[in-house]
């Protein structure tokens, strides 16, 4: 059973092990795709450079060939033009080497028209039959360039008279294969002493075929182990390069909601690492920052909703015990119940109004608008609602603005409704709207509390209230202040208005809020 178990095991641990290599296989790692591009780039460097080496030297041997064939047919030719016995058609017999018409290593045959040999400057080397068989269709193309086809042959300084002149030649040069060898073949006609005569002349490419052959196989050789080295280095190399790389991966991976003290520490080279890590530890803080802003803001959430739920739950049990009785202690739990029953609603909307805001999904439908019809609507609704204060309205100048106006008319209400809440009874508040070049000027002034100067940035942070000292209380000493929520709703709705805004006044004397409004 032991033995059968492990053979199981075995085989379930090679599965795993396959599945993974094809898994890696299908999603290469970084590490993986800049090993193999690193080693293909290479390898092909490799296989280029040894490529054109192996092309130069093929083509020096066969530079060197080609020169040597069409310097000995050039001067040969010149020396039949200028009518040098070069050679004895009836005996065969040759002073042909006297000024050495022919380069080292090239052969000439001479054929008269009946295909006799008349000139064989070397027996040795294989017959013209048999270099003419091995003639390759097509010359390779390291040879020079015009190899595969005829020349044209000019004699030089040798064309003085009419008699002697001669036209270009034409001389076919073909590249014959055998064993071990290449060989270049060039064929002439002529006319010496008045017969027509072929030459034939020769001369030996390489008699190292097969070192080209080796030579060929080493290139191939050296470019694969070549290609093996740069694998290795690139992935030595791969692997140095993305080792910061791991190690944010291993310090993202130890962050945690519980755990954001966590930082990468910066690296001292100024690098494209360097700028990722700046930029990973940049994002934790604005992700730390927006987390910890969240639970404030459910912290608070909660502790808004919980004081009305808890005066709701205590009226409803003083009514239950006396309320059925005592019609004072009914009204006035009616009137407690209603009160924050309305507090509540208006604090749900506002929460909303901001989740609407965070998740860009509060609507914005801006039109051009006559702010002065709008600041005196707004006006007139609120000097109903507001019996406790003096209300002044001294100035509405004309002017038109391009702005959402449920989003307007919602703005000005969170102010005055701010000034009423921290003005005392019997305090004034004054509204004014006077025009000025590119924009309105409405001034928003309380007779109120007063903002100090610490909190004047502060107090459009959600859900931010000042402290109790600064409070409005009712007749019964309860506080009336509000949720903290209306003005950072107010600051969102003048970010996208493009509304600037000033605070001026003094602690214990009053606020003036002084908003620039741009017209159109």
């Amino acid at each position: 059973m032991l033995g059968i178990f492990k053979r199981k095991f075995t085989r379930a641990r090679l599965k795993l092990f396959f599945r993974r290599q094809l898994y890696s296989l299908r999603n290469p790692r970084i590490t993986t795709r800049i090993t193999i591009r690193y080693g293909i780039c290479c390898f092909l460097t490799i296989l280029v450079i040894d490529s054109i080496f192996g092309a130069s030297v093929y083509r020096m041997n066969y530079n060197q060939a080609e020169f040597a064939l069409r310097v000995s047919i050039r001067l040969t030719l010149e020396k039949i033009v200028k009518g040098e016995q070069i050679f004895d058609l009836d005996h065969l017999e040759s002073n042909f080497y006297s000024d050495k018409p022919l380069m080292p290593s090239v052969t000439l045959r001479v054929e008269d028209e009946s295909g006799n040999m008349i000139l064989d400057t070397d027996p040795k080397y294989p017959a013209t039959n048999r270099v003419i068989a091995r003639q390759i269709d097509r010359n390779p193309i390291w040879s020079p360039p015009g190899g595969d086809g005829e020349y044209l042959i000019f004699p030089s300084e040798y064309n003085k008279t009419p008699d002697q002149r001669i036209y270009p030649i034409h001389a076919t040069l073909r590249v014959a294969e055998f064993d071990n060898s290449y060989v270049y073949h060039a064929s002439v006609k002529a006319i010496y002493n008045q017969k027509p005569i072929t030459l034939h002349f020769f001369r030996t490419i390489t008699s190292q075929r097969k070192l080209f052959a080796e030579l060929q196989w080493y290139i191939l050789g050296v470019s694969f182990i070549g290609f093996l080295i740069s694998l290795i280095s690139g992935w030595m190399l791969s692997r140095s390069l993305l080792s910061p790389i791991r190690w944010i991966t291993r310090t993202a991976n130890s962050i945690s909601t519980e755990k954001m003290n966590d930082r990468i520490p910066s690296s001292p080279t100024k690098d494209e690492v360097s700028d990722l890590i700046d930029a990973f530890n940049r994002m934790i803080d604005r992700l730390q920052r927006g987390i910890d802003q969240q639970k404030k803001f459910v912290s608070d959430a909660s502790h808004e909703l919980r004081t009305p739920l808890t005066t709701i739950i205590n009226y409803s049990d003083l009514l239950n015990r006396w309320g059925k009785e005592d019609q004072e202690i009914l009204q006035e739990s009616i009137e407690a119940i209603s009160s924050e029953a309305q507090n509540m609603k208006s604090l749900i909307e506002k929460l909303l109004m901001i989740a609407r805001i965070d998740m860009k999904r509060q609507s914005i439908e801006k039109e051009t608008l006559d702010f002065q019809k709008l600041l005196a609507d707004t006006m007139t609704k609120f000097e109903r609602s507001e019996h406790d204060h003096s209300i002044i309205f001294e100035r509405n100048d004309s002017g038109s603005i391009f702005a959402d106006k449920t989003l307007m008319i919602e703005l000005l209400r969170i102010f005055l409704e701010n000034a009423a809440k921290y003005t005392p009874s019997g305090g004034k508040i004054e509204v004014k709207s006077i025009r000025r070049e590119k924009f309105l000027e409405v001034t928003i002034s309380d007779t109120g509390i007063g903002i100090a100067e610490e909190d004047r940035e502060k107090i459009f942070d959600r859900f931010y209230r000042v402290d109790l000292s600064r409070t409005k209380l009712d007749s019964s000493g309860k506080e009336i202040g509000g949720t903290g929520l209306g003005l950072s709703i107010a600051k969102w709705i003048m970010e996208i208005h493009g509304i600037q805004i000033e605070i001026d006044g003094e602690l214990g004397i009053g606020t003036d809020f002084i908003l620039k409004i741009p017209c159109v």
